[in-house]
């Protein structure tokens, strides 16, 4: 129930309540005045239902109006429409009437009508005196008229056609008009050539041969592109290529590897056994990751063996730079002195265990080599 209901409500019952204790009272003091109270109460509830109906009724329409404009309409002489029809009904009340797009009086209108008779029947003799001389009508892609005999009309036809194709940027091309890249393909093929599109959607003419080489180098570079390398005429994956690589290797050649790779990465460290160790698992990573995850016999085994012999061909990698450095240095004999110095000289520190290893071989090498060779 809305608020306005409730008021209403209150309204009834309160005049009700009044109306029945007033009743009573006029019984009570003056009876006489009864029927004259029964006329006055009917004319009163009477107006009271008229002004209710009329508030309702304005209420009414004003919900309907409100709905009306909500929906776009507009309101003309009681009357509800689209603003373009209440506009036609102002024109119409006006007296004008429609002619095509345009509002005009029925005189007007008229003189239009008459206008346009008068220019119909004038292009009628115009086209039939024109026909009369044997010419004929042309309409250009501008909607330009043209009249001409048919040998003229032909050749307008054709130069506005031509007109037209070089528009739409086209050329004429043994009879026919094509694009500027077909006419560039046409000519190539006619020399022989051939398209070659590549992966990167590059476009190249060239002879079959040419082709043929630009077509195998983009397939290598797209096999590359994918991390592939080429062995024995097949693509094949980098592990798989650094497995096969490692299966040819004998574990004396990965021992020299493993030698190689920590005299170069063991320069200003300090090297003992742990961090030789250190540095061989790095090797290992680093140079052929892929044989760490294959646990195939043939292959640990080699790899035990080559960091077996790594210690061994790692000294000896060192006595050779050892002994080139006392030849040069014009040395008779070597000494701990001297391996302390060729150490220091290239920025390498050995533990004792090492150190000793490297002096015992060189010693023994150096006191070997012919007297013509030490000085």
């Amino acid at each position: 129930m809305s608020s306005k209901q409730i008021e209403s409500a209150t309204v009834i019952c309160c005049g009700s309540i009044f109306y029945f204790v007033l009743l009573i009272y006029i019984w009570a003091v003056s009876p006489q005045y009864l029927l004259l109270f029964f006329v006055a109460s009917a004319i009163f509830v009477a107006s009271v239902a008229i002004v209710r109906y009329i508030v309702a009724e304005e209420e009414k329409m004003k919900k309907f109006e409100a709905q009306m404009k909500s929906e776009g309409l507009v309101k003309y002489k009681e009357k509800w429409g689209t603003p373009k029809q209440a506009f036609e009904w102002q024109q119409l009340d006006k007296g004008l009437v429609k002619y095509e797009d345009t509002w005009v009086t029925p005189e007007e209108k008229k003189k239009i009508e008459e206008e346009i008779e008068r220019k119909r029947k004038e292009r009628e003799l115009f086209e039939a005196e024109q026909r009369r001389k044997g010419l004929v009508e042309f309409i250009d892609r501008f909607g330009e008229e043209h009249w001409g005999t048919r040998e003229e009309v032909e050749i307008l036809r054709q130069k506005d056609f031509e007109e037209q194709q070089k528009a739409k940027g086209l050329v004429k091309y043994h009879g026919e008009w094509v694009t500027s890249e077909q006419k560039f393909e046409e000519e190539q093929l006619v020399k022989g050539l051939h398209k070659y599109v590549d992966r990167k959607r590059n476009t190249r003419w060239g002879t079959s041969e040419q082709v043929k080489k630009w077509r195998e180098k983009d397939f290598e570079e797209e096999q590359r592109a994918k991390g592939l390398v080429k062995h024995k005429g097949k693509w094949i994956t980098k592990d798989k290529m650094e497995l096969l690589t490692f299966k040819k290797k004998t574990s004396d050649a990965l021992a020299k590897e493993i030698a190689k790779y920590i005299r170069k990465n063991a320069i200003g460290a300090s090297l003992n056994r742990r961090m030789f160790n250190y540095l061989i698992t790095d090797f290992w990573r680093k140079k052929h990751a892929s044989v760490l995850r294959v646990w195939e016999k043939a292959i640990t085994s080699k790899r035990r063996k080559a960091e077996g012999a790594a210690l061994s061909k790692y000294i000896a990698l060192l006595t050779e730079e050892l002994i080139e450095w006392a030849q040069n240095k014009n040395l008779t004999r070597l000494t701990k002195a001297d391996v302390n110095l060729f150490l220091a000289s290239n920025s390498m520190k050995l533990s004792t265990s090492l150190e000793q290893m490297l002096y015992r071989e060189a010693k023994l090498k150096y006191r070997w080599l012919p007297s013509w060779k030490r000085k």
